[in-house]
């Protein structure tokens, strides 16, 4: 029992941490977008 806990640690751990880079990664360039896209209509807007 007590080796099935550590056996599923060891895989949850990772598996998380590559799930929380991927989130991150995502609304990094959610972020990117959503300011390129609001610069640019700040731009139509002031000319």
């Amino acid at each position: 029992m007590f080796n099935q806990c550590i056996l599923v640690i060891l895989i949850f751990f990772p598996t998380l941490s590559i799930v929380q880079n991927k989130m991150c990664q995502s609304v990094s360039k959610l972020h990117n977008t959503f300011h390129k896209l609001s610069s640019h209509l700040l731009d139509i807007l002031h000319s």
